[in-house]
């Protein structure tokens, strides 16, 4: 093993890389890096996590390398099992279903973000495969990592008595597996490794920018709001439940209402029933035959009183009458009549 993969097995990138690493500007000062109280932690993340810049990189880089990368939580734990997948294969697949393997991958990943404050991090599990971990800062605070899929680096970094150790709490059928799903991974090369660590060390720079640019032109309250929307958004035709809202986004009840308040000028009940009517007179005008009752259900609304109700607050006439065309917006946009 040389001294690289070794250094790797230390959890050290080696000194030409760490060189790399501070020429590019990636290391930050040597004070270990907090995090954002939340809820500005998790909205920052997935501002991150849903942008068409890290959609767009992503795709690029796993196309051009064949090398998965993931976005991880500043707290490793709150990662969506989606990027959590991201980073495995078919050998962690196989370890991942004991559930004390599993219980180490994640210990694994949190103990290189606790040593990923200042720049990049990387070392070799229990289960032999080599990973990194690439620190996002915004104002001197860990905003989220860039992960690297688990890879093979060398044919020797896991003995064969540490596979046989691997293999004892599973089944002949999965042990065996679990032995050729090794076997058959591809080394993957060192040098291009390293060089793919330095790539994403630029574009967590560029994350980096888009987090700040976000922090300057939004407060955390703003940032809140437009949480709350997309989840409004996604869920307009369900039953929302404010709780349920609140929970999603890491705040209180009462600190939610308030904030959505002053930056919409509207309640979110409010919010959301505008959005549902303007659906709803679409649906009106779309169709003569489709009953009332149908499109309210539709539309994500309880009952047909409460939908009769709010559709003569906001638009000034009952659904009946406003689909003969009688009266009312017919400009698809409404605001309620009084907030």
């Amino acid at each position: 093993m040389n001294n690289h993969i070794k250094s790797l097995k230390n959890c050290q990138l080696s000194q030409p890389v760490l060189k790399k690493y501070k020429r590019m500007g990636i290391e930050t000062n040597d004070n270990k890096s907090e995090t954002f109280d939340e809820p500005l932690k998790s909205q920052l993340y997935d501002h991150l996590l849903n942008s068409e810049l890290f959609s767009v990189y992503r795709s690029a880089f796993e196309k051009v390398t064949a090398h998965t990368v993931a976005l991880v939580h500043p707290d490793v734990d709150q990662t969506p099992k989606e990027e959590i997948k991201r980073c495995s294969n078919d050998y962690c697949s196989i370890l991942r279903e004991t559930q004390s393997c599993s219980k180490r991958c994640l210990s694994h990943t949190i103990n290189l973000s606790k040593k990923a404050f200042k720049t990049s991090n990387t070392a070799i599990c229990e289960g032999g495969l080599t990973s990194s971990l690439i620190p996002i800062h915004s104002d001197q605070k860990v905003v989220a990592y860039l992960r690297t899929g688990q890879v093979k680096l060398s044919v020797d970094s896991i003995s064969k008595e540490k596979i046989h150790q691997l293999q004892e709490d599973l089944p002949d059928s999965v042990a065996q597996d679990l032995s050729d799903a090794f076997a058959e991974m591809t080394n993957f090369d060192e040098k291009k490794y390293v060089n793919q660590l330095v790539v994403l060390g630029a574009f967590s720079l560029q994350l980096a920018t888009l987090a700040e640019k976000s922090l300057q032109s939004e407060s955390s309250e703003s940032i809140l709001t437009n949480r709350c929307k997309q989840y409004i958004s996604k869920h307009l035709r369900e039953k929302i439940c404010l709780d349920e809202l609140a929970e999603h986004t890491k705040v209180t009840n009462s600190y939610m209402c308030k904030q959505f308040k002053k930056h919409t000028g509207m309640t979110i009940v409010e919010y959301i029933n505008v959005h549902r009517i303007n659906i709803a007179k679409k649906r009106l005008l779309e169709s003569s035959v489709t009953k009332v009752i149908e499109i309210a259900y539709d539309c994500g609304f309880q009952s047909l009183s409460q939908f009769n109700r709010t559709f003569q607050k906001f638009v000034g006439d009952t659904p009946s009458s406003y689909r003969k065309g009688a009266s009312g917006c017919i400009s698809g946009t409404c605001t309620p009549a009084s907030v």
